[in-house]
């Protein structure tokens, strides 16, 4: 049985934890209810110095990865203004030398440079919200979760039918925490399989995941 998270309230927030040395790369299966240009904040990861964060958000019809006050991806919403409202699975892969957006595994946007030092490598990353600041996501369903790194570091989240944990699949001391969700279980969602599959991503080098196993599989 297959079940979804629905942040479905303005202070819902899950947060493990990833450290890496050069290499960081995270997916995302999500919908959304509508996102039509407020800044709502999807993912982020980075340490307490507010400068050194990364940031994949949708932002006044855009889908954007970078740091605070330095975009370097921006790709346009297609259908801007209508609301994103379609599951994809969306991958931003992060380098010592670059970046890369992708989209149900075609790339859609990269960049080259040096965006991250090495003491920004280590940290809190989040699904929601924009770290401790007070911009979250309350309209998103979120399907699966990854996460890569070059130092081994990495976590498939699995989405069960109940509880305030986001179980990884290797280890309990990697579960994912979700703080602000009810405790009646309400945010665990039921799905049925999709009657048409979806777009399946494109192979790359990255190691197989479960979310994109679950993506494969509706």
């Amino acid at each position: 049985m297959s079940y979804y998270l629905d942040f479905s309230t303005a202070d819902h927030v899950v947060a493990p934890v990833v450290s890496f040395t050069d290499s960081f790369t995270f997916e995302i299966d999500a919908s959304f209810n509508g996102v039509d240009g407020s800044k709502q904040f999807i993912l982020w990861n980075g340490d307490d110095n507010f400068q050194k964060t990364f940031q994949f958000r949708f932002s006044s019809g855009n889908m954007e990865v970078g740091n605070f006050g330095n975009f370097f991806i921006s790709v346009a919403i297609a259908g801007f203004p209508s609301p994103v409202t379609d599951r994809n699975l969306y991958t931003v892969e992060l380098t010592g030398s670059g970046a890369t957006l992708k989209q149900n595994g075609t790339t859609v946007g990269s960049a080259s440079g040096s965006f991250f030092t090495s003491s920004d490598t280590s940290g809190s990353f989040t699904v929601g919200n924009r770290h401790s600041r007070s911009l979250f996501i309350d309209n998103m369903q979120l399907y699966g979760l990854t996460t890569i790194t070059d130092t081994g570091d990495n976590r498939v989240y699995t989405f069960p039918s109940s509880g305030l944990t986001l179980p990884e699949a290797s280890s309990s001391t990697l579960d994912g925490g979700l703080p602000n969700f009810p405790a009646d279980d309400s945010q665990w969602v039921f799905y049925a399989p999709p009657a048409v599959t979806p777009v399946k991503p494109s192979v790359t080098n990255l190691l197989a995941t479960s979310a994109r196993l679950n993506w494969e599989q509706g």
